[in-house]
């Protein structure tokens, strides 16, 4: 019972591994231009084999200054993306690729002008990752 709980915290969990912060994973990322969109975000991603058996799946979330002047507004969209990607990637990611040797690296760029509450942010992004695991 205490080993479910612990297996199912970890799965809901987003842990620092699973931050994507290499410049040059970002750009090359960024360079294969891969991507599925739905209002408000734009999901580039590139798919990879695992190197070793704790490789994950990694994010990384951008919300233009240009759009958002405010930090606080730029912070607020940025928990909202990453709390949706948390409460979802089992469901999408995990479960789909836990048997396969590939793992993804993603970037989800919010592209609206305006901001948006938690419910469209989480349709978009289950959306986006609906998508993701049909092209895989």
């Amino acid at each position: 019972m205490l080993q479910e709980e612990d297996n199912l915290i970890q799965n809901y969990s987003f842990t620092k591994s699973e931050r994507l912060c290499s410049r040059k994973s970002i750009e090359s990322l960024l360079r294969e231009q891969n991507s599925h969109y739905h209002h408000p975000i734009k999901c580039y991603y590139l798919w990879e084999q695992k190197q070793k058996s704790s490789d994950q799946n990694q994010i990384a979330i951008a919300v233009p200054k240009k759009n958002f002047k405010k930090a606080v507004i730029r912070n607020r969209i940025k928990r909202r993306i990453r709390e949706a990607y948390r409460l979802n990637k089992r469901q999408f990611l995990l479960d789909n690729l836990s048997k396969s040797d590939k793992k993804v690296n993603l970037l989800f760029y919010y592209t609206s002008k305006k901001e948006h509450d938690f419910a469209l942010i989480e349709e978009a992004l289950i959306a986006v990752l609906k998508d993701l695991t049909a092209t895989q």
